[in-house]
Parts: C-alpha cells; sequence; structure tokens
C-alpha cells in the first residue's frame, strides 16, 4: 500500500499516521490512512451508515468488513472539500470473546459474509464529530476511549 503523507508536526493533529502489525514477529508496519483523502487512495470506501457522533463516518479497505481486513477506521466528515481526519476505530474478532466481555468492551456477536464477529470500538476525539455546521478542527489533544458505548475508559495519554 501507499504510504500516507505525514502532517506537518506542527499542526498538532492527532494521530498524525496509523500502522500496523500482523504479528509480533513482523518488522514492516502496515501503514493506514490518517485522513479521507488518503484513506480514498489506499482503498478504503465509506460505508453506507449515518455517522456515529462519538466515532465519526465508518470506512472500510474494499467497502466490505471482511475477516481479513477487520478494522473500521472512523473519519470526520469532509467539509468544504477539506479532508476528514481520524476520530475513531473499529477492531472486529471473529474468535471465541469471553461472555463477560461482551456488553462491557465487545458488541453483542455480529454476522459478516465470511463468519460472525464481535467488535472492539476505540474513540480517538472529544464531542460530536459529525457536526457540519461547526466541524471540528483537525487538531485534537491526544484523546483515548476503549469501548466508548460500554465501558468508556478513558486512556491516559500523559502521565500528569
Amino acid at each position: 500500500p501507499t504510504k500516507p503523507t505525514t502532517p506537518d508536526p506542527d499542526a498538532k493533529v492527532w494521530p498524525p499516521i496509523f500502522t500496523q502489525f500482523t504479528s509480533l514477529a513482523e518488522t514492516a508496519p502496515i501503514f493506514q490512512p490518517a485522513t479521507t483523502t488518503e484513506a480514498t487512495a489506499m482503498g478504503w470506501s465509506k460505508v453506507n451508515q449515518p455517522c456515529d457522533p462519538i466515532l465519526g463516518e465508518a470506512w472500510m479497505f474494499g467497502g466490505q468488513r471482511k475477516i481479513d481486513s477487520p478494522m473500521t477506521i472512523f473519519f470526520t466528515p469532509e467539509v468544504a472539500g477539506a479532508a476528514g481526519v481520524t476520530s475513531g476505530l473499529e477492531l472486529d474478532y471473529y474468535e471465541y470473546i469471553e461472555e463477560n466481555l461482551v456488553g462491557s468492551y465487545f458488541s453483542d456477536e455480529k454476522t459478516a459474509e465470511d463468519g460472525t464477529y464481535h467488535s472492539l470500538a476505540v474513540a480517538l476525539r472529544k464531542d460530536n464529530v459529525c457536526d457540519t455546521l461547526a466541524p471540528k478542527a483537525p487538531t485534537n489533544e491526544p484523546y483515548v476511549v476503549v469501548a466508548p458505548y460500554m465501558a468508556n475508559i478513558v486512556i491516559p495519554t500523559t502521565e500528569s
């Protein structure tokens, strides 16, 4: 895949770039898009569903949920020609999930073409990210919330 451009470090866009490793032994990361422009260029497509106010607009690789591409990246909406920026992600697990984790971290079981799965969501921006009349600036302080609609665990991004 194409390596996305790195935003200007002075712009304080967070996260500026996503990387993914397919295993602990792998040394070369797979770069993921950080904007809707990069997503389109790298083969990602916006999914036909409403914008989620906490996560954003869902984009999937090839436009479809697949076991071999189990990540949905969420972006803020594109406004007036400006690309949307990363606002969340969701990982799909097609393997066994302990029952006590369903409903607190993982979604209820869902079905896709290639099997059943549970999802774990992570929000990367505060407030309503879908407002196109007063859109969020592309910059934001580092922010990570695991399972925002369930456990809603805010992960500190600094020691203080």
